[in-house]
């Protein structure tokens, strides 16, 4: 049964109703590709008004480069009566350019002549826009996954956005367990204080953090060290979005360093327990010179006088051995310097001969006893010159021998007492009974000469007592 003229009107303004106010763009072309209509959706999307457009060639409204599409479309609507899904960019009246997804079909007459291809437009481009940035961050995340430092990206509210398969390795998560995650819920309450402190700053003051260390507790438990950077992420305006960090690990440096800390420690707290046994020692040293002097009946100040000699004997040694980092020191310089405390004190005279060069070390348990030896013997020779002091001098002469040294000490005096005898020290003063208590058993010997109004002490120091650098 035949449709009625009204019936047939009634339907073709439905169609053109629907046509009209259907919400994606739709057009109809000839067969050459000219415009034969487009609703209100396909004027609003792209721009144009249906003057403009209608009889205009669709490859008009083509962005630049799709002529080849274009044609190919045209070669499957012809082939095939339809197009199913072509992507299509077209540029809008504006100027911006706009992907559509095209679907289309032929129509015919009753007798099977071409009319017109109907087409849908579907805008896909942002849809195009997201698979693009899909790809794009899938690219960096493959990029990232090189790196074999745990690598991270944060939002402003610290949501972890990203992260390379080294950070989920340390976590022994998976991406689906962090992404979306804070600090807070994947890492212990003081850690995440310590991380989050870190982030906001970055945050709230744009400024990247370099080198931060970073203690980090695995699953295990195990803390491990890590020197991160942080650096903060600007949109287009500026504004800080997030940030992106990257942490490298350096826990075996870290115990290395507190190794070597600790040994430091060990040596320091060792040098110094010898240090102070080294000075308990020489203490009780001075204090049994002290208590020597007190028995000796000399008067106060005498008794003085001598202690703070032979304490200032005892300083030299120390400021010597300061100099050589508390190694041995050399016999030549230690004679200098005790000779150097006289020279400068008067009335005292002394002349200085050295024959050579020496470079005998004195043994270190040795050289506070040689010390307050040599400073005892230039004492006396001061004390007892005659005539008085100063209109003599004290001739001091130093060498060195076949086997060591030799130190002489010559001075104007009377003849010494026929009784004196240092072996069994009879009628020895009191500053010969200390140097015959301090001389060493062995290595050492003192003799005492009567000249023609001179007085000689002569001391010959050998191994081991001393000994050359060489032997050493």
């Amino acid at each position: 049964m035949r449709s009625t003229p009204e019936e047939i009107k009634t339907s073709e303004e439905h169609f053109r109703r629907l046509y009209e106010e259907a919400p994606l763009p739709y057009q109809s072309l000839d067969e050459e590709g000219r415009i034969l209509s487009i609703n209100r959706a396909w004027e609003e999307t792209l721009g144009y008004t249906r003057e403009e457009v209608l009889g205009q060639s669709i490859g008009e409204f083509h962005a630049p480069g799709q002529e080849v599409k274009l044609s190919q479309t045209f070669a499957e609507f012809l082939a095939c009566g339809l197009v199913d899904r072509v992507k299509i960019l077209f540029q809008c009246k504006d100027g911006t350019e706009k992907l559509f997804s095209i679907n289309g079909r032929i129509a015919h007459d009753e007798q099977g002549h071409f009319l017109r291809t109907h087409c849908i437009l579907t805008d896909i481009t942002d849809i195009q826009k997201t698979e693009v940035e899909l790809l794009q961050k899938n690219a960096e995340l493959r990029l990232l996954d090189t790196i074999p430092a745990p690598v991270f990206v944060m939002d402003r509210q610290l949501r972890y956005q990203s992260v390379n398969q080294a950070f989920l390795a340390f976590m022994e998560m998976s991406t689906e367990q962090i992404i979306g995650k804070t600090d807070a819920e994947l890492f212990p309450p003081n850690t995440a204080k310590e991380f989050e402190s870190s982030d906001y700053k970055v945050i709230n003051d744009g400024h990247a953090f370099t080198d931060l260390e970073q203690a980090v507790p695995n699953p295990a438990g195990t803390i491990r060290w890590f020197s991160t950077t942080k650096t903060p992420v600007f949109d287009t305006d500026g504004a800080v979005t997030g940030l992106v960090g990257v942490s490298f690990e350096i826990t075996e440096h870290k115990q290395a360093q507190e190794r070597r800390l600790n040994e430091e420690k060990t040596h320091r707290e060792t040098l110094v327990r010898e240090v102070h046994h080294r000075i308990k020692n020489h203490l009780q040293g001075v204090i049994g010179l002290l208590h020597n002097l007190s028995q000796s009946g000399l008067p106060a100040e005498e008794t003085l006088n001598k202690a703070i000699s032979q304490i200032r004997s005892i300083a030299t040694v120390y400021g010597l051995q300061c100099d050589t980092g508390g190694g041995r020191i050399k016999i030549s310089e230690l004679l200098l310097a005790s000779v150097n405390v006289y020279r400068n004190t008067r009335p005292a005279h002394i002349v200085l001969e050295v024959d050579e060069v020496c470079s005998m070390e004195l043994n270190r348990e040795e050289s506070i006893p040689v010390a307050l030896v040599i400073n005892e013997l230039i004492t006396n020779a001061i004390k007892h010159a005659s005539p008085p002091p100063g209109k003599q001098p004290v001739v001091i002469q130093f060498g060195t021998t076949d086997t060591g040294v030799r130190l002489r000490i010559r001075n104007h005096s009377k003849r010494l007492p026929e009784s004196l005898d240092l072996d069994t020290a009879a009628t020895l003063g009191t500053g010969l009974k200390i140097v015959r208590t301090l001389l060493p058993t062995k290595g050492a010997k003192l003799s005492l000469e009567s000249k023609t109004g001179f007085v000689v002490a002569e001391l010959l120091l050998e191994p081991p007592v001393i000994w050359s650098i060489k032997e050493s």
